[in-house]
């Protein structure tokens, strides 16, 4: 009998409980997952490390420490979680410290429209700050503007969460016209869309972290001919068209809600009180950007109504308006869904008294157009929602789109041109508007405020323009910049454009003229002085008066108000690049690059302070450097149309036509409503000796500024030149009533006068130019020639 130690047996195992044997196989194999997941997360954390360590990547809070005095400042890189870097936009240079005793914080929460676009220094958080410290002496506010520019939802909850964390008094929010367009939007053009609002949290939590920043590197990387290039504001999403019944935007409102309500939670759990606006739009002087058909319309039934929709156009352009709407009406019988000729419908309405069917339409025609930069009526009805709900406790409704509507205007009932400059962007009366329905809610919001304020008149939009030192020469900057959007598409594709266009650009003319008339120079500064006795310590009051005395000619007096906004912002960098301006300005092109280098020390992507660079140390003869100063800003912005005009200048002085030539046309491009690209343009081709294409140029010059006199003297100069002494006359008149002591202007029209067989006028013409410039040698010349003759 074998033993029981021999080699040919076994000794069998006692039963397991059934499984056993798979568990212990499925153990050790748990062990080595869970060790690899460990050890991924030690490899990402020792990744994470090493690219902080390194310096990589950039903090991707809204606000970030402050090298300078204050505790805080915003992040000009905050914008690069949502967008391409090459495309993100910056918040508001601000600065907070810990918040003293005894002042009310209060946020600003928002997008462009909030912001004060197309100037912050005027815009509703600025007048609301204005009216808090008229109605209540001796109590300190703060109000923090927050707001970007083409940011959505999805940012404005990131930002208040950072807000929360900083001692809020209140939150004020005012948002809704990007949700389509904006990051994570089924119209937009920075990266995919995304229905899932978990999955775009996810996405903004790892870009938060270095490694994530790297990650969202590498296409840019490998692929930089796919990066997108540069800014080019709405132009950017002509191909993203999003109908009313697009199946995308029930999940688009869907998140719009969740975010709100994050917002609001914040807001709440930091104690702060929560005001929440719905968004007013012009409605009545904008129409839609884009119009599609309804889905399945059949070929014949379009074919009639494009015939009805072209009869109608006819008949209101030949001063027909109710057979227009007749055919207009015929048309919609056949498909409503046209926003165009909703908005036809809405305007013919309007002009007959029915205002209340001309709100339904206008309503109609917002919310069918498919470029959607306006906040619909859905958005509108959410945010509305939000208030009335009674999950929470200290949440304030304002009714913007409401009480715009209610404010009348001269059309009554429908918000126009009256309060906005464009679809969404609200002038200084628009703004005082807001900034007054705001008012009213936190006074009520806020402990104490209301029944000590109600003994003070609330400032009226005169006394506020005053207090924030508005000018003619603000107003006129204003609508010069918006001039200059609204002659790019998708404004060129309106209907009512060309209209608005020429009326926007009657009112700067207008502006100029008046900021330009005797004593008009004094009684701004005046203002200037009387808005900082009341606010003395509001940097923005200082800086501006700094720009406004360097662009009158005064740069030593500039310099002391831009010290004493550096006083109050140490740590601005835009403000060195002021005194860069400063410098130039006054001769001093060694000190200009000192200061414009301190500002690239603390901000490399300071375009401005990079121009000005290139342009002091062209000053110095320290040519080739300025050219590569240049070419840097300008690959980096290449719509910096300032910095390539300089650099365009540049190139004519140095006899590179060709090259001046190439550059002042991109910068016509870019900028379809300046004037300087087309002067330079015109100089350049001038000196080329294409005289047809130089009158061309300057033409366009004049016609985009009227006032422009250069322009006009150098066109008079071209057509005098050309055997057109007529025309030539006219344009030097025209230069002479801008300015009578021009001695240029009054030699160009002797000339003209004097080839018009009109000797005594040009004699006359002549001697007014020696009184004023008793050197002017040709003038004396020409003069001596008309006695001898």
């Amino acid at each position: 009998m074998p033993s029981r130690h021999s080699r040919g047996t076994r000794r069998a195992s006692p039963p397991g409980p059934p499984g056993a044997a798979g568990a212990r196989l499925r153990y050790p194999r748990t062990l080595a997952a869970a060790a690899g997941i460990l050890m991924s997360a030690l490899l990402l954390l020792l990744l994470e490390g090493g690219l902080r360590l390194g310096g990589f990547g950039h903090p991707a809070g809204f606000y970030i420490p402050s090298p300078g005095p204050a505790a805080w400042e915003t992040n000009p890189r905050f914008g690069w979680r949502f967008f391409p870097p090459s495309l993100a936009r910056s918040p508001v240079p601000g600065y907070l410290d810990e918040k003293p005793p005894g002042t009310l914080r209060i946020f600003l929460l928002g997008e462009s429209a909030a912001q004060g676009v197309p100037n912050p220094e005027f815009g509703f958080g600025r007048l609301l700050r204005l009216m808090l410290a008229r109605r209540h002496p001796g109590r300190a506010f703060e109000v923090v503007n927050t707001a970007m520019t083409a940011i959505n939802s999805h940012a404005v909850r990131e930002i208040a969460r950072d807000c929360a964390s900083l001692a809020p008094d209140a939150f004020l929010v005012y948002m809704g016209n990007n949700e389509i367009v904006g990051p994570y939007g089924p119209g937009t053009v920075f990266q995919g869309w995304s229905p899932s609002l978990p999955l775009i949290r996810a996405n903004l939590g790892v870009k938060s972290t270095r490694t994530g920043q790297l990650l969202g590197r590498l296409p840019e990387l490998l692929r930089p001919d796919r990066a997108p290039s540069r800014w080019q504001g709405m132009e950017m999403f002509l191909g993203n068209r999003v109908a009313a019944d697009d199946p995308r935007l029930p999940k688009v409102y869907d998140n719009f809600r969740r975010n709100l309500e994050d917002i609001i939670r914040a807001g709440r759990g930091s104690g702060a009180a929560v005001i929440v606006s719905t968004v007013a739009v012009n409605l009545r002087d904008c129409a839609p950007f884009a119009s599609e058909h309804g889905r399945d319309l059949p070929a014949a039934a379009l074919a009639r109504w494009e015939e009805a929709f072209r009869r109608g156009k006819g008949l209101e352009a030949r001063g027909r308006p109710e057979e227009a709407l007749e055919a207009y009406e015929a048309a919609a019988r056949i498909d409503a869904q046209h926003a165009e000729l909703q908005f036809r419908i809405a305007r013919r309405r309007m002009e007959s008294g029915e205002t209340g069917k001309a709100r339904e339409h206008f309503g109609r025609a917002r919310d069918l157009d498919t470029l959607r930069f306006r906040a619909d009526g859905a958005i509108n009805e959410i945010l509305r929602d939000a208030v009335a709900s009674p999950e929470y406790s200290g949440v304030y409704g304002v009714d913007a789109e409401l009480a715009f509507s209610e404010a009348g205007g001269p059309a009554g009932g429908v918000p126009g041109a009256d309060l906005f400059y464009e679809h969404v962007h609200l002038n200084f009366e628009g703004n005082y508007l807001l900034a007054r329905l705001f008012l009213d809610r936190l006074e009520r919001a806020l402990p104490g405020l209301g029944a000590r304020g109600d003994s003070i008149p609330v400032p009226g939009p005169e006394e506020c323009a005053r207090l924030l030192a508005l000018t003619p020469w603000d107003r006129a900057q204003a609508a010069a910049t918006m001039v200059g959007a609204m002659s790019r598409p998708p404004f060129t594709y309106q209907a009512d454009n060309d209209s608005r266009v020429a009326a926007l650009r009657e009112e700067q003319r207008r502006l100029v003229e008046r900021a330009k008339e005797p004593g008009a120079f004094e009684e701004a500064r005046a203002t200037y002085e009387a808005a900082l006795e009341f606010s003395p310590e509001d940097p923005v009051l200082y800086r501006r008066f700094g720009r406004f005395l360097l662009d009158a000619g005064e740069p030593e007096a500039a310099i002391g108000h831009f010290t004493a906004a550096l006083e109050r912002y140490p740590g601005e960098p835009s403000l060195y690049a002021d005194f860069g301006d400063a410098e130039q300005k006054r001769g001093r092109a060694e000190a200009a690059e000192a200061r414009y280098r301190r500002a690239l020390e603390m901000d490399p992507d300071l375009g401005r302070a990079r121009s000005g660079l290139a342009l002091s140390l062209a000053t110095t003869g320290r040519i080739e450097e300025a050219i590569a100063e240049y070419r840097a800003v300008l690959q980096s912005d290449p719509g910096f149309t300032t910095a390539r005009v300089n650099f365009a200048g540049l190139l004519a002085r140095l006899g590179r036509l060709d090259e001046a030539i190439a550059e002042y046309r991109k910068a016509a491009e870019a900028d379809p409503g300046g004037s300087l690209a087309r002067y330079g343009l015109g100089m350049a081709l001038a000196n080329r000796g294409l005289i047809p294409e130089a009158i061309a140029a300057y033409r366009e010059a004049a016609r985009i500024d009227p006032s422009f006199s250069a322009a006009h003297v150098n066109l008079g100069n071209l057509l005098a030149g050309s055997g057109q002494p007529g025309e030539a006359l006219a344009h030097f008149r025209r230069a002479l009533e801008i300015d009578a002591r021009d001695p240029l202007a009054l030699y160009g029209a002797a000339r003209a006068l004097a080839a018009l067989g009109r000797g005594a006028e040009a004699a006359a013409s002549l001697r007014r130019a020696l009184e004023i410039r008793p050197d002017f040698a040709e003038a004396r010349r020409a003069l001596q020639s008309l006695a001898g003759d």
